[in-house]
């Protein structure tokens, strides 16, 4: 097959591998019939794609709705929504595929550093491909927007960019962008004060959780840090007196600058003050500072 780079995508060998491996090991319609493959890059983060057309049938089978934002890492939050499949709209998407409705613009990575028996990670479309998937044996094909060789940065940015057109709740994006910057410490550190069980994930809809968010750990955290600081320049007298307004922590698809500095200027998961606070706090105490 012929493969082409667009004027405003830079050569890339390693792309044209991955690309070329990818349209032998999956059947495309654009192999089927050796057409010329263009590929893209997004002039924001650098990031290659190709577009392409598949098989209900074949996509139902290759498409992992479990994406990582961490390939490596299978402790990695899920990144996707739960999907919502008692709403009139999705009953309505699964009637059409049933129909014939072809979708595209469905987002996905491929990736086979794990599960390697689905390599397409849909980073956008995962009701779509929940709705064709029922509707496997129309032999309709629907248009994907396949990505390649990804960075971990990339991908919460694709993850973003691809549900900024829906519902999503900010929940779903604050746990994008916190484990994008910090990894996993956040969740971490509330396993180990038990506001998460072990193996517990954030919710991506607080409003309908009973479980924390990440936007309220963050307050937490800060508001503990803004209140240490506070104690050193107040005497025992003067704090007691004061009346004090609780920080709450930005949401959303950009990180809380005061919860940023905060994290990076401290280590939490061995803070055994930031700890203690919280155990304090759960028995009771009035003011864990």
């Amino acid at each position: 097959m012929c493969i082409v780079f667009d004027k405003n995508a830079a050569p890339s060998d390693d792309i044209e591998q991955s690309v070329m491996e990818f349209l032998e090991r999956l059947p495309t319609l654009e192999a089927k019939y050796e057409m010329i493959i263009i590929v893209f890059q997004d002039g924001a983060k650098g990031a290659y794609y190709i577009k392409c057309s598949l098989l209900a049938s074949d996509a139902a089978e290759l498409c992992d709705l479990n994406a990582r934002l961490d390939a490596n890492s299978p402790e990695s939050l899920r990144a996707n929504r739960e999907l919502m499949l008692e709403k009139g709209t999705y009953l309505k998407m699964e009637k059409d595929a049933a129909t014939g409705r072809e979708f595209n613009d469905i987002i996905v990575e491929y990736n086979t550093d794990y599960d390697p028996d689905t390599p397409l990670k849909v980073w956008g479309g995962q009701h779509r491909i929940s709705a064709i998937s029922g509707a496997r044996k129309g032999g309709r094909h629907h248009g994907f927007r396949v990505y390649f060789n990804l960075s971990k940065s990339q991908r919460s940015d694709l993850a973003l960019i691809s549900n900024t057109n829906i519902a999503v709740s900010s929940d779903t994006f604050d746990r994008m962008v916190e484990e994008t910057l910090f990894g996993n410490v956040l969740r971490e550190w509330c396993q180990t004060v038990g506001l998460l069980n072990e193996g517990e994930d954030f919710p991506d809809t607080g409003a309908r959780s009973e479980k924390i968010t990440v936007k309220r750990t963050r307050s937490f955290v800060v508001n503990f840090h803004l209140g240490k600081e506070l104690g050193k320049q107040l005497g025992s007298d003067e704090l007691d007196a004061r009346v004090y307004e609780p920080y709450l922590a930005t949401t959303g698809t950009t990180i809380d600058l005061k919860y940023e500095e905060v994290m990076k200027e401290n280590d939490i998961l061995g803070d055994e003050a930031l700890i203690d606070v919280f155990d304090k706090l759960k028995q009771g105490h009035p003011c864990g500072f």
